[in-house]
């Protein structure tokens, strides 16, 4: 189990995790942690998270006066962390460095193959879309392999929504049908299928309308037993 700790009314943290057996840490620590999720790939091996780089006023090693800093946040990244390792051995995945503003967030999908990673600019409900075959030539050798000094990743993801049209939230996927709770055109929010082998929005198809007339506004989705669940 993975988990984040702030300190002293800090937005930042840190990652530890825990043993479910023991009740006891392990010796894994991921420092410099701010705006995060945390996503496991599905043989335990370790977890995708966001970070970024120690503030330039701050040491690397100064956690402890995290805070207190009056550095910009820029260029948020997507790290995996293998279990049992030090964070200095994490995998570079992705950034954008001419966006330095925007902030990412990677989620490994219901059936472990892909990985999502989603990109906003604001707090706006608006983000973009793109995914990682996690099964595709060369990745697992990565995620196994050196850590990447030179924050390079031979990892490309796909684009699947590429333009600030929306906002779009992952629910489920069946092989390469996935499905997105979204207010594209659908202030009151709306389910879409999308096949990632042809992601264009002309392809998208309406599984769950927009409920305008009865101005009922889809609050959030989620999947059990290959059912979708729309709360409202």
């Amino acid at each position: 189990m993975a988990y984040q700790v702030n300190r002293a009314g800090s937005d930042w943290a840190t990652i530890y995790v825990r043993s479910t057996e023991t009740g006891k840490d392990l010796e894994d620590e991921i420092p410099w942690i701010k705006f995060s999720s945390i996503s496991w790939t599905h043989d335990n091996k370790g977890f995708f998270y966001s970070r970024f780089d120690a503030p330039d006023s701050l040491d690397q090693d100064s956690m402890a006066k995290a805070g207190v800093e009056t550095d910009k946040l820029q260029n948020q990244q997507v790290w995996y962390h293998r279990l049992g390792t030090n964070a200095d051995q994490d995998v570079f995945i992705y950034s954008n460095e001419s966006q330095p503003d925007w902030m990412f967030s990677a989620s490994v999908t219901n059936d472990g193959r892909y990985l999502m990673i989603s990109a906003n600019k604001d707090t706006g409900p608006r983000n973009l879309l793109q995914l990682v075959d996690l099964e595709s030539d060369g990745v697992q050798e990565y995620l196994s392999g050196p850590s990447s000094k030179e924050k390079k990743s031979p990892i490309e993801p796909s684009p699947l929504v590429d333009d600030w049209i929306g906002g779009f939230e992952y629910i489920h996927n069946k092989g390469p049908l996935f499905y997105f709770k979204t207010n594209h055109n659908a202030p009151f929010s709306k389910v879409i299928e999308m096949d990632i082998k042809n992601p264009k929005e002309e392809n998208w198809k309406e599984v769950i309308p927009e409920m305008s007339k009865e101005k009922k506004v889809l609050k959030a989705c989620t999947c059990a037993n290959g059912k979708i669940l729309a709360i409202y």
